[in-house]
C-alpha cells in the first residue's frame, strides 16, 4: 500500500487507519501495531512522514538518521565529554567572582593558593549523589583540594567555593551532547543535498533546539555549591546547599557563577561587609581574632586570618574588609594607623572615610581606642596625665630628699638566654605555628634552632616515603634521617 517506485503520478501513502486495516488480523492487538510502527519510523532508512500519512520514498529517514548517528557518537566518549566542558565554559560566566573560575581541575595541583576568592567547577566524575555513599568520591576529592594545592599544604582554605553537578543531571547533559554531536554531523552532510526542504527544515528546527538545549541541560545539571565550614577548635566540615525550582535558562542573563554567588550571599556563607564588632569583640565563644589583652592588630595578618580559616565568613574580597575598617573608625570601635607596630604615621579615630582609605598592607594597624586617644594626645602636645605625688617622710611630711636629682633610668627588660618548645602541634596548624612562635622570635632576633619529629602511621605507601618523602628531608638537611616500620604481609 505504500510502495511505488514507478509508474505512478504520485507518491503512494497511507494513514495510520489504512495501515491497520491491511495488517491487523483476529487475535491481534491494535496496540501493538501501533507501536510496531513507531519502531519502523525509527529503524527504516526510507519510511517518510509527512502530515499522518506513510510512505516509502527514494531520500532517507531523518530520524533513522539520527538513531545511527547517536549510536556512533556514543562510541567516542572524548568527543562527547568536549563538548559538554565548552557548554560548561560558556554557562558558568566569567566576570562574577574576584577570578576566572577553574574548571574541571584534574588535581589540587591546578587550583591556586591564594588569596583570592575562587570558583571550582568540577568535572561530572564528581558528580553529587543523592546518598552519602554516592558522595564519597566527591566529597574525597574537594577535601583533598582543601588540604593541599599539589606537594604543598593549602594555606588559604577559606576563599574556595564548588560547583557540583548532581548524578541524575550529568545523565541528561551527556545524552543532550550527544544528540546535538549527531545532528550538527548530519548537518554537514547533507547540508548541500541529498535531503528534501521539508527534511532540511526539519533538521534546522532540530538542530537550533539542540543547541539551545544543551546549555539548559548544563543549568539545571550544576546546582550543588559546597564550601568549606568548621569550628575554631580545629574542626572542618562541608558547606552544601543545592539549587531547587529555579527558572529555565535564559542566555545574557543567567550564570552558573552568579547562582553560586546569589547562593553563598543569602545563606550568609560569603559577605560583602562584617559587623566591625566582630573585628574588636569576636563573635562569642566561636572566635575571636583580635585577643582582647592585645591594643592593635595587623591589618594584612586580618585579611590572611579570612582568607585561611574556615570558621570565618567568607569574604567577597579585600574591599569587603576595607569597609567593615571604615565603619568601625566611623563608629570608634577602633581606630586605623600606619607605622611599624610602635611608631604611626597616620591614625583615623572617629572619622569618615571613604573605605578605599584603609588599604591593607604590612604596615596598616587597628588600635584599641584607649592606645589611639593616647598617641594623639602626644602627638598633639597635650601633656600627660601628672605622676602621683611622693610618698611621705618618715615624720609625716613629703620626702624631699631626691629633689633636684635627675630620674633614674627605667630597669632594662627582663631578657633570657635560652628558649626551648616542646610541644605536640596539630600538622594542619604548621603554619599558624610558624607565624604565631617561630617568626616572631627570629624577627626578634633570636637564633632560631629546629628539630622536626615527625611520626606517620597506618598503611603509608612506600612508594611515596621513598621517592619523594626521604628525597625531600634530604635536600632541607643531608644529615636528615627517616626511618620506616614495615609492616607484615
Amino acid at each position: 500500500m505504500t510502495y511505488s517506485h514507478s509508474g505512478a503520478t504520485r507518491p503512494a501513502s497511507a494513514g495510520r487507519p489504512q495501515l491497520w486495516l491491511a495488517t491487523l488480523q483476529p487475535g491481534i492487538v491494535p496496540a501493538l501495531a501501533a507501536d510496531a510502527l513507531d519502531k519502523l519510523r525509527a529503524r527504516l532508512w526510507y519510511l517518510a512522514v509527512d502530515e499522518g500519512t506513510y510512505r516509502i520514498d527514494s531520500q532517507p529517514n531523518l530520524n533513522q538518521m539520527l538513531v545511527t548517528r547517536i549510536d556512533a557518537i556514543r562510541q567516542d566518549p572524548e568527543a562527547v565529554r568536549e563538548r559538554v566542558r565548552k557548554a560548561v565554559e560558556e554557562v558558568v560566566g566569567r566576570r562574577v567572582f574576584p577570578t576566572d573560575p577553574i574548571i574541571w581541575p584534574e588535581g589540587s595541583d591546578q587550583v591556586p593558593n591564594r588569596r583570592t576568592l575562587t570558583l571550582v567547577v568540577l568535572d561530572p566524575a564528581h558528580a553529587w549523589g543523592s546518598t552519602e555513599r554516592a558522595q564519597q568520591s566527591a566529597r574525597a576529592f574537594i577535601e583533598d583540594i582543601l588540604n593541599s594545592a599539589g606537594h604543598t599544604f593549602r594555606q588559604f582554605k577559606n576563599t574556595l567555593v564548588f560547583l557540583l553537578p548532581t548524578a541524575e543531571g550529568v545523565r541528561m547533559m551527556q545524552d543532550t551532547a550527544v544528540r546535538l554531536l549527531a545532528l550538527e554531523a548530519i548537518y554537514r552532510q547533507y547540508q548541500d543535498s541529498g535531503l528534501s526542504k521539508t527534511q532540511m527544515e526539519q533538521l534546522e528546527t532540530d538542530l537550533s533546539n539542540a543547541r539551545k538545549g544543551l546549555p539548559g541541560a548544563v543549568w539545571g545539571t550544576y546546582t550543588v555549591t559546597i564550601a568549606p565550614t568548621g569550628s575554631a577548635d580545629g574542626e572542618s566540615t562541608l558547606w552544601v546547599k543545592q539549587e531547587h525550582g529555579f527558572p529555565g535558562y535564559r542566555p545574557g542573563e543567567h550564570s552558573l557563577a552568579g547562582r553560586a554567588w546569589e547562593r553563598l550571599i543569602d545563606e550568609q556563607r560569603l559577605l560583602e561587609r562584617l559587623d566591625p564588632r566582630l573585628i574588636s569583640e569576636g563573635k562569642g565563644d566561636q572566635w575571636r581574632l583580635w585577643p582582647a589583652e592585645d591594643d592593635r592588630i595587623n591589618v594584612e595578618v586580618l585579611w590572611d586570618y579570612f582568607c585561611r580559616f574556615p570558621y570565618l565568613p567568607m569574604l567577597t574580597g579585600p574591599a569587603a574588609l576595607q569597609q567593615t575598617i571604615a565603619w568601625g573608625v566611623q563608629r570608634g570601635l577602633f581606630a586605623y594607623a600606619l607605622g611599624d607596630g610602635e611608631t604611626f604615621d597616620t591614625i583615623h579615630l572617629r572619622e569618615s572615610l571613604p573605605s578605599g582609605e584603609f588599604a591593607i598592607v604590612e604596615g596598616a594597624w587597628l588600635l584599641r581606642p584607649a592606645l589611639a586617644e593616647r598617641l594623639l594626645a602626644e602627638r598633639e602636645g597635650v601633656a600627660p596625665p601628672p605622676p602621683p605625688p611622693p610618698p611621705p617622710g618618715p615624720d609625716g611630711e613629703e620626702d624631699e630628699g631626691d629633689e633636684g636629682k635627675p630620674p633614674l633610668p627605667p630597669p632594662p627588660p627582663a631578657v633570657y638566654q635560652r628558649v626551648t618548645i616542646d610541644t605536640p602541634v596539630d600538622w594542619r596548624r604548621w603554619y599558624d605555628f610558624y607565624q604565631a612562635v617561630i617568626k616572631p622570635l627570629a624577627e626578634a632576633g633570636a637564633e632560631v634552632r629546629l628539630r622536626v619529629q615527625l611520626e606517620a602511621s597506618g598503611e603509608v605507601n612506600a612508594n611515596l616515603v621513598d621517592l619523594s618523602v626521604k628525597e625531600s628531608v634530604l635536600q632541607f638537611n643531608p644529615q636528615g634521617r627517616v626511618e620506616v616500620e614495615e609492616g607484615g604481609v
